[in-house]
């Protein structure tokens, strides 16, 4: 009978507990990217990294007071209302350097408990493994559920390491366990079931029964429990029980939850009705569950309905036409979804402002750099020609500048492409410019196929690839006797299916394997950090061009360099096709 009545009814009860799980994965994972914000609040904050470093160095008196100093900057966050149903969570920081804690005292004793624990003793593997899983994101994880203190208050710390000068630093969030099983309260059915907390690399955090039914299946069987999408709900059957899998963070902090229920647990609100259907006969017990499943619908309507514009909110349309309302534990649900999903617009729209503003400065920064020393260099050379009375060679030299500057006028306007006779004008410009500074001829030749002659091509690309082919590469190629060989340049622009290939080749001194590592394949982030913060400025203009066209094309732009027989260098790379 057991069996019957649950088969009839699992489709409406199946769905009403994941609607259910899903809103709890949701606001759950409102608090996880809260806690990841609140923690790159402190990543990003280098003057804490110097004072760390500082506090390192400094003998014991200078170290009480930075130490004093450091713990005022590590501010705790409380965030959410008092009300039931609302979201809150309280959120505190320290830091680990070296082994040694730097931090609030009222969070030591838990701090050092946790760093004598297996799992800290594994992290600098763990981080190794996720920075390989994710390398475009900061690696960070959250670790099981720890007791802090004798009143067996659980915390769980989540932590995100960041090396500054060569140390490593790992700045550590600890929030009490509690905030989040307030949030698990939701699912009703799991008081009498088993409810565990995943984390990266299928490790359990927390479970609250033990021996958990999870510690006995294998990562494997774990992982198949949880769907791809964040907030979905997985429902798997296994004999008695239903499992369900619930993603509730981004893949890299990898946090899920999963409850194993029994059938048992989904029929108790119906053990009276079983035990009166027993005495009944067939047909009115037929018609009593047809009842049921009427009045089971009608409850669950308002389920249903937040279940779609959940879907909705997946989709990100935030326009909801008709919210849920009501009085009860589904109304006040609905009114944490609405509230949180009103907060998740502000913050989408200042984050998406934030971004445009800060791409196109940075854009036009990157595009508009021009090396002070060639302009000081060519206003020494028209100086020079003047007092030789030169007025002619004046003219052309002093045209060819304004050219340039009037171009990287345009530039500030963010007039990001051009077309290419226009950059090969501009480059005519700056080797008449260089023939003079050298104090000779550069042989150089500019050819583009005439399918290429409407394409949109971006401004200044390749006169730092010829500023470098010239400095770095024709002036300092000298023959046996010590005299400059005449320096030859040859550009190429081609179209090839749907992209546009660019070559630029020199008869310089080329490059090296190590130099091409450096400056054409390094990593952008730690190269413009050796420019700005260590002065390391050799062949800023790679760097320069790299990151631009990262910024416009992504992963479409290719760049390739290669070492010809003959001597010199050929640089090629490839951007997509775009008709202006």
């Amino acid at each position: 009978m057991n069996d019957w009545i649950y088969k009839l009814l699992r489709p409406e009860l199946q769905n009403s507990v994941s609607v259910v799980a899903s809103a709890v994965g949701t606001r759950l994972s409102y608090i996880l990217h809260q806690n990841t914000q609140y923690l790159l609040r402190f990543w990003t904050d280098t003057d804490l990294m110097q004072m760390v470093l500082e506090y390192q160095n400094e003998v014991e008196e200078g170290q009480n007071k930075l130490y004093e100093t450091i713990c005022e900057r590590l501010q705790p966050e409380i965030l959410g209302k008092t009300e039931l149903g609302a979201i809150h969570s309280s959120r505190y920081v320290f830091l680990i350097v070296d082994g040694q804690y730097l931090g609030s005292e009222k969070l030591k004793a838990g701090a050092e408990a946790m760093m004598k624990s297996q799992w800290f003793q594994q992290l600098p593997e763990t981080l190794h493994d996720i920075e390989d899983d994710f390398k475009e994101s900061i690696p960070r994880c959250y670790s099981p559920v720890f007791s802090q203190n004798s009143n067996e208050q659980e915390m769980i710390y989540y932590v995100m390491p960041r090396i500054y000068e060569s140390q490593m630093i790992y700045v550590v969030m600890v929030e009490a366990f509690s905030d989040f099983k307030d949030l698990f309260g939701d699912l009703k059915e799991a008081e009498s079931g088993e409810l565990a907390l995943i984390g990266y690399d299928e490790k359990i955090l927390f479970t609250n029964k033990t021996p958990s039914v999870f510690e006995k299946m294998s990562q494997e069987e774990i992982c198949k429990l949880f769907p791809e999408g964040q907030y979905e709900v997985k429902l798997e059957e296994r004999k008695a029980d239903t499992l369900l899998g619930i993603r509730i963070s981004y893949k890299i902090e990898n946090l899920r939850l999963v409850v194993s229920l029994k059938k048992s647990d989904f029929l108790k609100p119906y053990i009276p009705f079983r035990r009166m259907t027993g005495k009944l006969l067939i047909g009115f017990t037929v018609i009593l569950l047809m009842l049921i499943i009427l009045i089971l619908k009608k409850i669950l309507f308002r389920l249903e309905k937040l279940s779609k514009q959940m879907q909705q909110i997946k989709q990100e349309n935030y326009n909801l036409e008709e919210q849920v309302s009501g009085s009860d534990e589904v109304g006040m649900l609905a009114d944490s979804f609405y509230q949180m999903m009103d907060q998740i617009q502000v913050n989408l729209n200042t984050i998406r402002e934030q971004e445009a503003k800060e791409h196109r400065i940075e854009y036009s920064l990157l595009v508009s750099q021009i090396n002070p020393h060639f302009i000081y260099n060519t206003l020494n050379t028209i100086t020079y020609l003047a007092e030789l009375n030169r007025t002619k060679d004046i003219m052309v030299i002093n045209k060819a500048l304004i050219g340039m500057l009037r171009d990287r006028l345009q530039i500030s306007g963010l007039q990001i492409f051009d077309n290419i006779k226009e950059e090969a004008k501009q480059l005519e410009s700056y080797i008449t410019i260089q023939r003079y500074l050298c104090s000779g001829e550069i042989d150089y030749e500019f050819c583009s196929m005439p399918e290429c002659e409407n394409v949109l091509y971006p401004k200044n690309v390749l006169q730092p690839l010829v500023e470098n082919s010239i400095l770095h590469g024709l002036l300092l190629h000298r023959n046996e006797d010590g005299k400059l060989v005449p320096g030859k340049i040859r550009i190429l622009i081609r179209k090839q299916d749907k992209q546009v290939i660019t070559e630029v080749l020199d008869n310089g001194v080329g490059m090296n394997r190590k130099q091409i590592e450096e400056f054409f394949e390094c990593n952008l982030e730690e190269r413009f950090l050796d420019i700005y913060e260590k002065g390391k400025r050799a062949h800023i203009g790679i760097s320069n061009i790299r990151m631009r066209m990262k910024y416009l094309y992504g992963d479409a732009f290719q760049m390739q360099v290669f070492l010809p027989d003959e001597g010199g260098l050929k640089i090629v790379f490839t951007i997509p096709y775009k008709a202006n």
